[in-house]
């Protein structure tokens, strides 16, 4: 029979004539709806409420501008209870600067001595057989420490191979140290991250050596030997570094260096006049090349943040 033809009064919202049953699943069907819509007016007010205590900083800059070190920095301040969580999954990250800032000497070293065989002597500081000896020596006692560079850099960028670099994405501590520890106990290192230590703890001797090697002051003197900012800071507390509880400092964190993959966000919490705030902190230093990637983010920034060199020597 049409619902057409019934009376108005056996004929439900939906069009169901009443009586047969079906009406029941309407009214329950509603009452989801209406539970649903609820929710979402819950959800939408709860979020309005938390967007106005939420600050949105977008981070602009070119490559070592110190990006990285600025939302450190601000960890430290306003949120230094995270700081203390992240601390271990540091030691990843700088037994690997110190590795690099050792592959940036030797192959310093290793080009200055071949250029020194088909080249007049250096008044400055020639290098003679026996120099050339002594650099071979140390580049073939740290060669296991050399080796060590691409895996860590490989466990640190969640498996992309073949960078020589770490690269930080959301969440890249949890790759490097994948359980938290309680407050007597040193968290444990990945397999690989730990045998990286016992492989540094080994070349302790052989990075100081090299360190205070005459060669390689002259060389940084003379501007033939560019390292990294960070570079002395790590091979100078390289005894410190190598030794087998070591754990961050602050000073170590801060100077620690991780190029961005993509965009990094940072959430903080800040408590100002009696009020919690969100900070979220997004570095898309990582993603320069990607518009699409990166455009997003000035939608309802708070602050946008643009750091620049602060030395001229730089491009």
């Amino acid at each position: 029979m049409s619902t057409a033809t019934l009376p108005l009064s056996r004929v439900t919202s939906m069009g169901w004539p009443s009586g047969t049953g079906l009406e029941y699943y309407d009214e329950g069907a509603q009452r989801i709806s209406n539970l649903i819509d609820e929710g979402l007016k819950q959800e939408a007010i709860r979020r309005k409420e938390a967007r106005k205590r939420e600050v949105r900083v977008l981070i602009l800059g070119q490559a070592e501008s110190g990006k990285s070190t600025l939302h450190k920095q601000f960890q430290l301040f306003y949120a230094s209870h995270t700081l203390e969580r992240e601390r271990p999954s540091w030691r990843a990250v700088v037994y690997l600067n110190i590795i690099r800032a050792t592959r940036m000497i030797v192959d310093t070293l290793q080009y200055e001595v071949a250029q020194s065989i088909d080249s007049p002597p250096d008044p400055d500081f020639p290098i003679t057989k026996g120099i050339q000896d002594e650099i071979t020596a140390m580049v073939t006692a740290l060669k296991p420490l050399l080796d060590a560079e691409l895996p860590l850099s490989s466990e640190l960028n969640g498996g992309l191979s073949g960078r020589a670099s770490a690269y930080a994405r959301s969440g890249w501590q949890s790759l490097i140290n994948p359980r938290r520890a309680s407050s007597d106990t040193l968290p444990d290192l990945t397999p690989r991250a730990s045998w990286v230590s016992d492989i540094l703890k080994a070349a302790k001797g052989g990075v100081e050596t090299l360190w205070r090697y005459p060669l390689v002051a002259s060389l940084l003197a003379r501007r033939k030997l560019l390292l990294e900012e960070s570079a002395p800071y790590f091979l100078s507390n390289a005894d410190r570094i190598c030794y087998p509880d070591y754990i961050p400092t602050t000073e170590d964190i801060l100077h620690a260096r991780m190029q961005t993959l993509g965009v990094v966000e940072h959430s903080l919490s800040v408590h100002q006049a009696g009020k919690e705030y969100t900070w979220r902190m997004f570095d898309v230093g990582g993603a320069r090349g990607q518009r699409n990637a990166w455009i997003p983010y000035f939608d309802d920034a708070t602050a946008i943040i643009f750091l620049g060199l602060s030395y001229c020597n730089s491009l």
